[in-house]
């Protein structure tokens, strides 16, 4: 079956919430696809312990391990309303994502972005990007951040944590 790049990555996330998506990943995804989760391909010790499925997953095994990852963490309810953009192979995705994280039951709307490339009618690359914060809160349990920012010298801020484990973060 042939598909322009956009229907690729429509298949792709309409694949989310099917039982056989493993069948699908060698169909929707060329055998050395490149798979970025919100993370350059170089990413922090912290944020890979603070959020496992971050950064670079490679081949169909990447995205499959990666996949049941997510599928573990996350009830993805849905990709609200994306808007689609393509330019030869290469599609632009942005939209909203809703899920509720699994450990916390939050949940969370964030907005993403794909930027995609399509070979041969299967996806070769995939940068997915999100609101990391949100994703971050949703899964934690408590606590405050402590945060330096803004002028220097100023003094530290503090985030504290959602006590509500229901509802948007």
């Amino acid at each position: 079956m042939s598909r322009t790049p956009i229907e690729t990555l429509k298949a792709y996330f309409a694949s989310f919430r099917d039982a056989d998506w493993r069948e699908q990943i060698p169909e929707l995804f060329h055998p050395d696809i490149v798979y970025l989760n919100f993370a350059s391909e170089e990413i922090s010790p912290e944020t890979k312990q603070a959020l496992p499925w971050a950064g670079t997953w490679r081949g169909h095994d990447g995205v499959i391990a990666f996949q049941e990852m997510l599928n573990d963490n996350f009830d993805i309810r849905g990709f609200e309303d994306p808007d689609y953009f393509e330019n030869g192979d290469e599609v632009a995705v942005f939209g909203v994502l809703r899920f509720t994280a699994a450990p916390t039951a939050r949940d969370v709307d964030s907005d993403f972005a794909v930027r995609a490339t399509v070979r041969d009618g299967r996806i070769s690359r995939y940068h997915f990007y999100e609101d990391t914060f949100a994703i971050a809160h949703a899964f934690r349990r408590d606590g405050q951040w402590k945060v330096e920012n803004g002028e220097q010298g100023a003094p530290p801020r503090f985030v504290p944590s959602s006590r509500n484990n229901g509802g948007e973060v």
